[in-house]
């Protein structure tokens, strides 16, 4: 219920890496809570881009099972 709780984890993907990329291994509440709907299922991946000040989801990858 705190809207500040993740508030960290939104700033960090909000920031370009100064080179490569970079991976973050979550649970779904974390992505969910600053990501938005729909929820994460088991095994799957975001693929973000930082953009100004804020974060854009540009593919979902879904495990094959």
């Amino acid at each position: 219920g705190n809207p500040d709780r993740w508030r960290a984890l939104r700033e960090m993907l909000a920031i370009k890496p100064a080179t490569g990329n970079r991976a973050i291994a979550s649970h779904g509440n974390p992505i969910f809570a600053v990501a938005g709907a729909p929820y994460l299922g088991e095994g799957e991946a975001l693929i973000i881009a930082p953009t100004r000040g804020d974060f854009e989801v540009i593919a979902r990858l879904r495990a094959a099972l």
